[in-house]
């Protein structure tokens, strides 16, 4: 295993808790299709805490962010599918909290 790699590992264990607290916050908010303001902007909250450089709504509503600015880009694409998945994630956030 590489230095990125552990680095990677150590900082998710780290974070554990605050992820699982933020990603469970977000899974009770009620954000069926068309009606996902109220998650959108607390992604944003949560992102802005977190100390993105910045976050932003794009045209299309959804939440974008930045950390850095780097001449290499990540794009990471988070969706919502509550309405068939609800169930399996809060069984991963329990599961992700008893350990």
């Amino acid at each position: 295993m590489n230095d990125l790699s552990k680095r990677i590992l150590e900082l998710a264990a780290k974070y554990k808790d605050y992820t699982a607290q933020n990603l469970s916050k977000l899974v009770q908010i009620k954000s069926l299709s068309m009606q996902e303001k109220d998650v959108q902007h607390e992604l944003k909250r949560q992102m802005e805490e977190a100390g993105f450089d910045e976050v932003r709504f794009d045209g299309l509503g959804n939440v974008i962010g930045r950390i850095g600015n780097g001449k290499k880009s990540l794009l990471l694409m988070l969706t919502w599918i509550l309405l068939i998945w609800e169930n399996l994630l809060i069984g991963i956030l329990t599961h992700f909290r008893e350990k």
